[in-house]
Formats: structure tokens, sequence, C-alpha cells
């Protein structure tokens, strides 16, 4: 393109004729552009990942429903409870784990203190 700009410029001279001749010639400015630069891809479609689930979110759960099972150890259940709290006061990780975890560390919490309070008054 330069140098076919280059010799009608040195042929005909520096004009504004010239310059239009020139324009002329290249055609449309959509058919520079692409000549100039080839066409990008259409990019694929993105398909979303599975959303991983954090691995301290799923051992708050197997934490809980450990606690469940063994509620006889209230520390656990304690421990389980204050873990799901504060990893939802984070704002981070799979909220509903975290949600299910804390409910069933409540529960099991529940049912200790319960079994405490049992053996007392028996």
């Amino acid at each position: 393109m330069r140098e076919h700009a280059a010799e009608l410029l040195s042929r005909h001279g520096a004009s504004e004729e010239t310059a239009e001749r020139v324009i002329g010639d290249f055609g449309p400015v959509e058919r520079v552009a692409a000549s100039a630069t080839p066409a990008p891809a259409a990019p694929a479609p993105a398909t979303p990942a599975p959303a991983a689930r954090p691995w301290s979110d799923i051992w708050l759960f197997v934490g809980s429903i450990t606690s469940l099972i063994f509620f006889v150890f209230p520390f656990v259940a304690i421990a389980m409870l204050v873990w799901a709290i504060v990893r939802l006061r984070q704002n981070t990780g799979d909220r509903s784990l975290q949600r299910v975890a804390l409910w069933v560390s409540v529960v099991s919490t529940a049912l200790s203190v319960g079994l405490f309070i049992s053996h007392l008054i028996h």
C-alpha cells in the first residue's frame, strides 16, 4: 500500500487530487482494514467450570457430622460450631455447606448439653 501511494505521488505530484486518487484506489475503509489485519477468530463460548468446594468447608462438614455421631464429646461439636461461624463471617467458600455444618453443629451441641443436663438430673 505504501509503495502504491508513493508511486502515485511521484507520478502525479503531491496534491489534493492525488491524495483522493490514492484513497480511491485503496477502496473502502473496511477492505483496507481487513487486508491490514486479519479478522479475529470468534471466541469459543465459555462454559462455566463447576465450582470447586474448598477443602476447609468439606472438613468443616465432616467434623460437624462426626460431632453429631459422637455427641458425647461436646468439645468437637463446639469447635465445629465456632469454625462454621468463623467461615460464614469470612464470606468465602461454599456458603450452603457452611450453613449445613453450622446447623449440624448446633444440633450436636444441643444433644451434648441435653445429655449432660439429663445426667446431672438423674
